[in-house]
């Protein structure tokens, strides 16, 4: 059920920017996973394997970190420290390219 989610964020982490069928069908599949795992109350069970997709995939660009947070938290409540982590994390990778792009200049 997850294992597809799993593999693609790993290879979008190990091999950066992928194309965009590549994260739609991962995003499609993660959606039915969480849809699943939802209507059958089995969150506490998958947990750890929906943080680590998550967490592979914070680093791919086009979006694809924040459409797959969006999915999670359709079926699920947003948890006030998770939003803090992830938001940090952004924050981080924002101020790391405009320094860049400064620093280029």
């Amino acid at each position: 059920m997850l294992y597809i989610p799993e593999c693609a964020s790993q290879i979008a982490d190990d091999w950066g920017d992928m194309w965009e069928q590549f994260y739609d069908a991962a995003e499609n599949n993660f959606k039915a996973a969480m849809k699943y795992i939802s209507e059958h109350h089995l969150q506490s069970q998958f947990q750890k394997r929906i943080e680590i997709i998550l967490h592979n995939c914070e680093s791919s660009g086009w979006g694809f970190p924040n459409d797959m947070w969006q999915i999670y938290y359709d079926y699920f409540d947003r948890d006030e420290e998770g939003i803090e982590i992830f938001v940090s994390s952004i924050t981080i990778i924002g101020m790391i390219s405009v320094t860049s792009s400064v620093t280029s200049l």
